[in-house]
C-alpha cells in the first residue's frame, strides 16, 4: 500500500467506512481504525463533542446512534486534494477531506489513514455537522446575495434597517468584542442569527490597543486568520498589537456587525423557562436599555481581575508597582532598577521590553520552573500545521481532527527533539538559574496553554533567553517576596534587591468571578468549568451547552472562535428548529 496512488488508498478507506455507516454496523465502523485510532464526533452521534481512543471505545460509543442518526453518503470533498502528511517523525499519513449526510443535516469529515499496513486504517477520523438543511450557513452578504437584490434601497438604508431589527430584537446578545466575539458574530450573521455585541471600551480593537506597546503575537499570520477574511499577502507574518486593533474595528465594518461599544449589561439578568428568554438591562453610554434575548453568550477573556499578589510593607515602597495589564513600554524606565515577578509569556516579553528600553537592571523572579520553548521552535512547528497557501477551513479541520490526548502523546515522543532544538537556550538558562518544566504529563508548551491550575501559563522566548544567559536579565529563583521597604524587595530567602519598579506579570483570576457577580451563584453554578481539559480529553473553551439554558460560553483563542462558532451556531439554531430540547 506504500506505493498506492493516494486517491485508491482514501477511495478504498471511504468504501469500508461508507459501507459500515450505511449497514449502521458499529463494529465494521470501528474496524475502519487503526488499533490506536482516535475519533472525534463533533454533533453527529450525540449533542456534544467527544474524542475517543481506540476501537471499543470508538465501537462502545456510535452503538445504537448509527441506526438513529443514519449518517451516510460518506465521500471526498473534491475541494481538498488528498496529499501526505506526517503526525510527528514516525507515522505518516494520508489526509483526505469528506462529506456525508443525514436526514436533516450536511456533515464534513476529515480523515488521516495510516499507510504502513496492508489495509487503509484511520489514524484519525472526525466527523461534524456542518449545516442543518434547509438553513444552511450562507456564502455570500446576507444583506445584498446578488447584485439585484433590494435594488430599490442604497446600502446605507439596507444596514441600517438590518441595525434597527437587532437593536430592538436580539436572538443573541454577544459579550465582548474582542477577537472571539467578532468571529462569533460574525458566523451567526451568516447563519441568520441576530446578534447584538456588547463591549465595554469606547473602540472595538481597544483590548488590544491598551496592552504594552512592543506586544507582538507569537504565532503566524495564519494561525491567527480570521473568519472569512484573511489578511494581505504583505501582512507581517506576526503581528503588531496595533495593527492587529485596526483589523478588528474594520472586520466588524466589514462583516456589517451590530456592536454597542461603551456598553455593559447591568448586574442580574432575569431567565424566564417559560419564554425562554433572558431580560436584561443594558448600559448603553450611561442610558438603561431594557431588552429581551434567547440567548447570552459570554465571549470576553476568561480571565477576569489581575491577580495582584499581597505584598507587605507595600504602603512604604517608593517606587512604582503596577500590573502587567498597566505596564506600556520599557523605554519609561530608563536607568531604573526593575523587578519583574512572573516567568510566563508577559514577563519574559516585558524583561526584553525593560532591557531595549534602557532599564539599569532588570531581575525576573520565578518562583517555580516555567513550561519553556523558543520562538523558532513554535514557528517551525506551526508553520508546518498552518501553512501559507492554503484554505483556512481545511487547515482547521486537519488540526481540530487531532484530540488534544493524541497531541499530548505526540509531544512526549518527540520530547527529545524538542529539548534538542532548544539545546543551547536550556543549557544555558540552567547555569543561570532558570529553571524549566515540561509541563502536565511532558505536553511542552503546546499543552500546557490548556492548564487550568496554571492559567495556561508558558514561557514562548522572544528573546529574553539570551539577557538571561548573558547575564544582563538576573533571576531570583524558587523564592518569593517576604516583604517591601521603601526601596528594596526583600526575598523569602533573606536575599534583597534595590529597586525603583516593581513589574507583576502574575497572572488573571479566572472570569468566573466576576460572572458570579454579574448573573448570580444560582445561575453559574449549573455552568460548567471554565477551561482545562475534562473527563472526555475535550477542551473546556464553551461553544456547547454550558449546563444553564440560553447562557453559552464562548472562550479560547483565534483558532477556537474561528472554528468552533461553527458549532455554537447550529447548537442555537438547532433550538430554535427544536431539534433540541431544552
Amino acid at each position: 500500500m506504500a506505493t498506492a496512488n493516494l486517491n485508491e488508498v482514501v477511495d478504498a478507506w471511504v468504501l469500508r467506512a461508507n459501507k459500515a455507516l450505511n449497514s449502521f454496523d458499529a463494529e465494521a465502523f470501528s474496524g475502519c481504525f487503526a488499533l490506536d485510532g482516535w475519533f472525534r464526533d463533533l454533533l453527529t452521534f450525540s449533542w456534544d463533542f467527544h474524542s475517543l481512543h481506540g476501537r471499543d471505545a470508538i465501537k462502545s460509543y456510535v452503538g445504537d446512534a448509527l441506526s438513529k442518526v443514519q449518517a451516510t453518503g460518506l465521500s471526498v470533498d473534491k475541494d481538498f486534494v488528498p496529499r501526505r502528511s506526517n503526525f510527528g517523525p514516525r507515522i505518516v499519513l494520508i489526509d483526505a477531506a469528506l462529506t456525508f449526510e443525514t436526514p436533516r443535516a450536511h456533515g464534513k469529515g476529515f480523515v488521516r489513514i495510516r499507510t504502513d499496513g496492508d489495509v487503509p486504517e484511520a489514524f484519525a477520523f472526525m466527523m461534524m455537522i456542518s449545516d442543518w438543511k434547509g438553513h444552511e450557513e450562507a456564502r455570500n452578504s446576507v444583506l445584498r446575495p446578488s447584485a439585484f437584490a433590494t435594488r430599490t434601497k442604497d446600502w446605507a438604508e439596507v444596514v441600517q434597517n438590518r441595525r434597527n431589527d437587532i437593536e430592538k430584537n436580539p436572538d443573541v446578545i454577544i459579550l465582548g468584542a474582542g477577537q472571539t466575539g467578532l468571529q462569533v458574530a460574525a458566523r451567526f450573521s451568516q447563519m441568520n442569527i441576530k446578534a447584538l455585541v456588547l463591549d465595554k471600551n469606547e473602540r472595538v480593537g481597544d483590548n488590544w490597543r491598551s496592552r504594552y506597546s512592543s506586544l507582538v503575537l507569537h504565532t503566524p499570520r495564519v494561525h491567527h486568520t480570521f473568519l472569512y477574511q484573511s489578511y494581505p499577502t504583505n501582512w507581517p507574518k506576526y503581528t503588531p498589537k496595533d495593527k492587529l486593533a485596526f483589523w478588528l474595528e474594520q472586520y466588524a465594518e466589514s462583516n456589517d456587525l451590530v456592536i454597542w461599544l461603551k456598553s455593559t449589561l447591568e448586574p442580574s439578568p432575569v431567565y424566564d423557562s417559560n419564554t425562554q428568554k433572558w431580560s436584561v438591562v443594558v448600559n448603553r453610554n450611561g442610558v438603561h436599555v431594557h431588552l429581551q434575548s434567547s440567548h447570552i453568550v459570554v465571549a470576553t477573556s476568561m480571565y477576569g481581575e489581575p491577580n495582584i499578589p499581597d505584598m507587605k510593607g507595600r504602603e512604604d515602597f517608593q517606587g512604582q508597582i503596577c500590573h502587567s495589564a498597566e505596564f506600556t513600554t520599557g523605554s519609561l524606565y530608563a536607568g531604573k532598577k526593575v523587578v519583574v515577578v512572573g516567568a510566563g509569556n508577559s514577563g519574559g516579553d516585558i524583561s526584553l521590553d525593560l532591557v531595549e528600553g534602557g532599564a539599569s537592571q532588570v531581575t525576573i523572579v520565578q518562583r517555580s520552573a516555567s513550561v519553556f520553548a523558543s520562538d523558532k521552535f513554535a514557528g517551525f512547528q506551526l508553520d508546518q500545521i498552518y501553512p501559507e497557501g492554503q484554505k483556512i477551513d481545511h487547515v482547521d479541520l486537519s488540526v481540530f481532527t487531532m484530540p488534544l490526548e493524541a497531541l499530548r502523546k505526540l509531544m512526549r515522543d518527540i520530547k527529545e527533539m524538542r529539548f534538542a532544538f532548544d539545546k543551547e537556550l536550556r543549557e544555558g538558562l540552567d547555569k543561570a538559574g532558570f529553571k524549566l518544566s515540561d509541563g502536565v504529563d511532558n505536553g511542552g508548551a503546546a499543552l500546557q496553554l490548556y492548564d487550568s491550575s496554571s492559567g495556561g501559563s508558558y514561557f514562548l522566548d522572544c528573546g529574553c533567553a539570551q539577557h538571561i544567559i548573558s547575564g544582563r536579565i538576573g533571576v531570583k529563583q524558587g523564592v518569593g517576596i517576604e516583604h517591601l521597604t521603601s526601596d528594596k524587595v526583600v526575598f523569602t530567602d533573606g536575599s534583597e534587591l534595590e529597586a525603583d519598579a516593581i513589574v507583576l506579570a502574575t497572572g488573571w483570576h479566572s472570569i468566573r468571578g466576576k460572572l458570579d457577580e454579574l448573573f448570580g451563584e444560582e445561575v453559574m453554578k449549573k455552568t460548567t468549568g471554565i477551561w482545562g481539559i475534562d473527563e472526555g480529553g475535550e477542551v473546556r473553551a464553551g461553544y456547547r451547552l454550558s449546563g444553564h439554558s440560553g447562557f453559552w460560553f464562548a472562550f479560547g483563542g483565534f483558532i477556537h472562535s474561528r472554528f468552533y462558532s461553527k458549532q455554537l451556531a447550529l447548537f442555537i439554531k438547532a433550538i430554535e428548529l427544536g431539534y433540541l430540547k431544552i
